[in-house]
């Protein structure tokens, strides 16, 4: 296998991980937004709501710090 096949290889290799990565984060950001629609409509158990606000209100938080 010469240079340019080795080359070619590995831009492949990173083209299929970095899809890999995409859908990935797609998947996670689909969980995020599920979740997100479930506790802006009260649809989550008590316990988890909480955890949820909390770490909303943290985030808001920390824009707004950033945004001043």
């Amino acid at each position: 296998m010469n240079t340019n096949e080795k080359m070619r290889n590995l831009d492949e290799d990173y083209i299929i991980a970095f899809r890999n990565i995409l859908k990935e984060a797609e998947r996670m950001e689909r969980e995020a937004m599920d979740r997100f629609h479930s506790w802006s409509n009260g649809m989550m158990d008590p316990a988890e709501e909480e955890v949820y606000t909390n770490a909303v209100k943290e985030c808001a938080g920390k824009l707004r710090k950033e945004s001043a």
